[in-house]
């Protein structure tokens, strides 16, 4: 199996202590469960929302836009199989989140070699 990665950061060189408050940040998700539920609260947190939450709280910086969960296709058969499993009849379509898509194609973030 051919698999890559892609590796990105700020578009704006961050000084020492930026990067120290990124890092301080980010270390205070350690040991948080992984958000399968998408929920914007301070439980758990899935990989997109910890990245747009540590830029925020360190730095006030918006890495993406957020958008509501209803912005998403649902439709597939397969995530709308997921979405019942998950959430039951009461999907939080007003539920606000940072697709990982969205936050990889954010102009905000640049490549690193």
């Amino acid at each position: 199996m051919n698999q890559h990665y892609r590796v990105k950061r700020y578009r704006t060189q961050l000084t020492v202590t930026q990067q120290q408050k990124l890092v301080q940040q980010a270390e205070t998700y350690l040991n948080q469960p992984h958000d399968v539920y998408f929920e914007w609260s301070g439980n758990a947190v899935y990989c997109s929302e910890l990245v747009w939450k540590t830029y925020k709280k360190a730095l006030a910086i918006e890495v993406a836009p957020l958008d509501k969960l209803s912005s998403f296709d649902l439709g597939h058969p397969s995530v709308k199989a997921l979405m019942k499993q998950r959430y039951g009849q009461h999907i939080p379509l007003n539920e606000m989140v940072i697709a990982s898509r969205v936050r990889f194609n954010s102009e905000q973030l640049i490549d690193v070699r």
